[in-house]
């Protein structure tokens, strides 16, 4: 009976021993199966008309498909379509949307709901006066009533196919269709008369990953079921974990190519110099703001950059990097030394970023020791994502904070529509244009990009400090990043696989 007793206790010991090593090894395939990514600030919405800000580029691609990608290393290839025609003047795109595709929550998603989709974004941009340079050239676009009202420049074929017709050519669309603002997004997401977006911290997944968790320090994404995303590395994960503020002991870090490495272990992705790191004077427009006057902004920009060059930085003076064929610096006198007590007194708010370190602290530093010099009170301050984003708008009663540090990438192949877009577009970073001397120097179709560089820096609201290689640090042991295009920015977080 004992020996009995002892078989069945031995057996029972085992079972424990055997289902606690399958829970131990199903934890660490699991965590093997998870990409960790780490970003500096919040997100704040899943809507694609907030998408150009870096932190949505991590985010939001991975959850909202575009038609196509250019992001996959060497080619464009397709998301949601599976091929893609133009006519001889270049005015009609066609593209034949997959079979078989569907949104997260188990709904089809054909040619129909890619016409609601961009139709609803082309009803908001007519609506905010935006011309990025692709949906404002579409046919019957200045008549769109609503966000699902039906108009002649999108519509559907019968073979599951959508047709953009514009009423000029446009040479450039596949760069364009491929960006995440034209994410497609699920018509109940938005309001159907608006357009506005319901929830921001929601969406309905059209792409590889759908949100499991958006917790206050971290979004937690979950890859679709489908073998119908045919792009991306061949042992994709499984989970994608994004965290802010920053975790360096991350696999992904999103930071730049001027930012010193996040922590041993991590080497930096990138392409050519295209990121650029600037200040901005943000509260301009106001008749009381202290830095309305275009003297005194340029007097503290000098200023500024002999404090960054005090530090051992070597502020670069132009806006656009050098990867650019024919840029070079902007010249601008030494006013430092003649000017005293130009700030009266009056209170200088900058938004503080010291706590990012490198340039960005060291640029902070600059700035406030410069307004002190010039007889500023400079005050750092704190916000958040959402806030800091909406105060790019010129037209705002009251600004938070008068000066903030930003950064933001240009595509080097195709620079003038970048540029366009920054002035034009009101889904992008919204270049100040007092004097709307910009946006007369990118309406013009080959205009000269250091023409644009010089007038930029003649009104002293965008002073650029340094550039950088687009990218991401990462952490070569456990990704695989080979198949990832480096010198399109963003980079695309879902085309990432396991080692």
């Amino acid at each position: 009976m004992k020996r009995v007793v002892a078989l069945v206790t031995t057996f029972l010991l085992g079972i424990v021993a055997l289902v606690t090593f399958l829970i131990l090894k199903r934890q660490h395939e699991k965590a093997n199966f998870m990409l960790t990514v780490s970003l500096p600030e919040a997100p704040y919405s899943f809507d694609p008309i907030d998408h150009d800000w870096a932190v949505h580029h991590a985010t939001q691609r991975a959850v909202l498909a575009t038609l196509i990608t250019n992001y996959t290393l060497g080619r464009v290839s397709g998301i949601l379509a599976r091929s893609w025609e133009v006519s001889t003047d270049r005015k009609q795109w066609k593209f034949k949307i997959k079979k078989g595709l569907t949104f997260s929550n188990g709904e089809p998603l054909d040619a129909e709901s890619v016409r609601k989709s961009f139709t609803r974004m082309a009803y908001l941009m007519q609506k905010s006066g935006s011309t990025p340079g692709l949906l404002e050239h579409l046919k019957g676009f200045d008549n769109i009533e609503s966000a699902s009202s039906p108009f002649e420049g999108i519509r559907t074929l019968q073979e599951n196919e959508v047709v953009f017709d514009f009423v000029r050519p446009v040479e450039d669309a596949l760069e364009q269709f491929a960006f995440g603002t034209y994410g497609v997004v699920h018509p109940t997401d938005f309001d159907a008369v608006s357009g506005g977006w319901k929830d921001t911290r929601t969406a309905i997944a059209s792409g590889q990953f759908e949100i499991a968790n958006f917790a206050k320090e971290s979004l937690n994404l979950v890859r679709r079921e489908t073998s119908l995303f045919d792009i991306g590395d061949k042992n994709p994960y499984a989970q994608i974990n994004i965290m802010w503020p920053m975790k360096t002991e991350s696999d992904l870090v999103l930071s730049s190519g001027f930012d010193d490495p996040p922590r041993p272990g991590l080497r930096f992705h990138g392409g050519l110099e295209s990121e650029i790191y600037y200040y901005r004077i943000l509260s301009w427009p106001l008749k009381n703001s202290v830095l309305a006057d275009r003297e005194t902004r340029r007097a503290l920009r000098d200023r500024f950059y002999f404090k960054l060059e005090g530090q051992g930085r070597k502020p670069v003076r132009s806006f656009l990097p050098p990867s650019l064929p024919g840029i070079g610096p902007a010249k601008s006198p030494a006013l430092f030394a003649q000017q005293k007590d130009i700030g009266k007194g009056d209170e200088l708010r900058i938004l503080d970023y010291r706590s990012r370190g490198g340039w960005r602290e060291s640029a902070c530093n600059a700035i406030f020791a410069a307004a002190a010099d010039l007889g500023f009170t400079p005050k750092f301050v704190e916000s958040d994502s959402a806030t800091i984003q909406k105060q790019r708008d010129s037209t705002l009663a009251k600004y938070e904070y008068d000066v903030s540090g930003a950064v933001t990438g240009i595509y080097t192949e195709a620079p003038r529509e970048g540029l366009r877009f920054m002035v034009q577009a009101r889904e992008g970073i919204r270049l100040p244009d007092p004097s709307g001397r910009l946006n007369s120097i990118v309406s013009t179709p080959d205009f000269s990009i250091q023409d644009f560089n010089e007038a930029l820096w003649d009104e002293a609201l965008i002073w650029p400090v340094t550039h950088g290689a687009t990218g991401l640090w990462v952490d070569d042991t456990k990704v695989d990043a080979s198949g990832v295009d480096f010198v399109q920015p963003p980079t695309e977080i879902s085309l990432f696989g396991r080692r």
